[in-house]
């Protein structure tokens, strides 16, 4: 009985090696099967075209540099004018930037020139009117009938409505300036294409808020007719 047992676990082990055995070389017959066997490709590859050639990591990029267009202030941006492969000239409005604020000042500053203009007819009337009351003491021969101080308040009362019409002027001249200055900032918000070139990149849109960050352009506009490689 102890033989038999034993023979029995041998043949079992056996039976169990040469189930593994024949398992193995299945797998490797399927895996033959699947690969298909190594032939010529159907068609040669294309030769070059030049006798020489180097071989290198590049990018491909305008002939002229790309231009960086960047924002004058952040803001939110109203309205995007390019898109991706437009032809635009130098002078072409590119995008704008919101510019509510300025033009809620330029109202202020309207009326405040205005405000100035009026000053200065105020101010010149009144100075009419003194020069017409020196003129009236002037003219008055009988040094009794008017007094030297008299005559010398006049002159003064001339001189200070002269220096008011002048501050007047000033005032309009300088709210004129600030008007000036309003609008340079307000036509600074419209961004416009520096030269001639193609819109290669836009990473803005309508109602985004612009930034002032050198590294995120709100586009790049390059000439595409010419291009040239560079290599690493």
């Amino acid at each position: 009985m102890r033989y038999l047992s034993l023979i029995v676990r041998l043949g079992t082990i056996l039976a169990a090696v040469l189930g593994v055995f024949a398992i193995l070389n299945v797998a490797r017959l399927q895996a033959e099967r699947e690969i298909p066997p190594s032939s010529d490709p159907p068609l040669p590859p294309a030769p070059k075209p030049y006798a020489q050639s180097v071989s290198a990591t590049g990018i491909l990029e305008a002939l002229s540099e790309n231009v960086a267009i960047g924002v004058p202030s952040p803001g939110l941006v109203s309205e995007v004018k390019a898109k991706v492969n437009d032809r635009v000239k130098a002078g072409d409005v590119l995008f704008r930037i919101d510019d509510r604020d300025l033009r809620a000042q330029e109202l202020g500053l309207r009326g405040k020139i205005e405000i100035a203009r009026a000053k200065i007819a105020v101010t010149e009337a009144q100075l009419e009117k003194t020069k017409a009351q020196l003129g009236r003491l002037s003219s008055v021969t009988d040094e009794r009938a008017v007094s030297k101080d008299d005559l010398e308040n006049r002159k003064q009362d001339v001189a200070v409505a002269s220096a008011q019409v002048t501050s007047a002027r000033a005032e309009l001249s300088a709210a004129e300036s600030e008007l000036k200055s309003n609008a340079l900032l307000t036509e600074r918000l419209t961004v416009r294409s520096p030269r001639e070139g193609t819109v290669i990149q836009v990473n803005i849109r309508a109602g985004e808020f612009a930034s002032t960050s050198p590294k995120n352009p709100a586009m790049i506009v390059g000439e595409t007719d010419r291009l040239q490689v560079r290599a690493d």
